[in-house]
């Protein structure tokens, strides 16, 4: 077995010198009596556990047309959203409140941020423990499900002239490019953030995207107009398991 020294506190040693010298310094009838010093008690803290994901619950539209109210009971805001969306998908939306019969809800529209209340009637709700974060100055993208890291990755993002927008949104939708060695690889997600740049872009709105590249080379840089790219290997994962209404940050 390895043998440890102990080693004592500068306290300690200055007590047992004090001692030592005393006793050195008399006759043995006057010695001290021995000073016997216990070790100081190792202390352990467990680590606290991380801090528990957020709750994020998603909704539904289940009519064909969504009113969108300032407030419950208030007045509509115009226009409503259509369902399904102009890519033929389901209608869905990030959940920031419920009171009583109605919801708050992220909108995918501009400004960025928008927000509404629908009535409970037009949505169904479900629980979502997936979320995403986006980090432009490191370039990299993290996705969890619950408490538990799944994917970290390079991504590109928007350039100086054309920067990614930072906040909270989510993911309004998932496309099957039909191109999967073309510019936005197999599969794109919409994101609710728009461009703060463009009010349009390459037909149309200027909705900021996740998506896969045909140019992997220029992961880890400035060089998109505004979108997140990343492998096309990890777009196809990502299509697969994390659902439309997930949230995303952008930091």
């Amino acid at each position: 077995m390895r043998r440890t020294q102990r080693i004592l506190p500068p306290l300690a040693l200055a007590l047992a010198m004090t001692v030592g010298a005393a006793a050195c310094s008399g006759s043995a009838r006057h010695a001290a009596a021995p000073v016997v010093l216990e070790a100081p008690k190792l202390v352990t803290t467990p680590p606290a556990p991380p801090p528990p994901p957020p709750h994020t619950v998603v909704a539904t539209a289940t009519v064909p047309t969504v009113p969108v109210y300032s407030a419950p009971g208030g007045d509509v805001v115009a226009p409503a959203l259509a369902n399904p969306n102009e890519f033929g998908l389901p209608l869905v939306f990030r959940v920031l409140a419920v009171q009583a019969d109605w919801v708050q809800v992220m909108l995918p529209r501009r400004p960025n941020g928008s927000t509404g209340w629908l009535r409970a009637a037009d949505v169904t709700t479900a629980d979502d423990d997936w979320r995403i974060q986006v980090e432009l100055g490191a370039h990299r993208l993290t996705v969890w499900k619950g408490a538990d890291v799944i994917r970290q990755e390079t991504v590109a993002v928007g350039m100086p002239s054309a920067p990614t927008p930072t906040g909270d949104f989510y993911l309004t939708e998932i496309l099957d490019t039909g191109h999967p060695s073309g510019p936005y690889g197999p599969w794109a997600f919409g994101l609710s953030a728009f461009s703060d740049v463009y009010t349009s872009f390459a037909g149309g709105p200027g909705q900021i995207g996740l998506h896969g590249t045909n140019e992997p080379q220029a992961l880890g840089a400035d060089a998109s107009h505004g979108c997140i790219r990343v492998t096309n290997e990890a777009i196809t994962d990502l299509a697969q398991r994390v659902p439309p209404g997930t949230p995303i940050s952008i930091v």
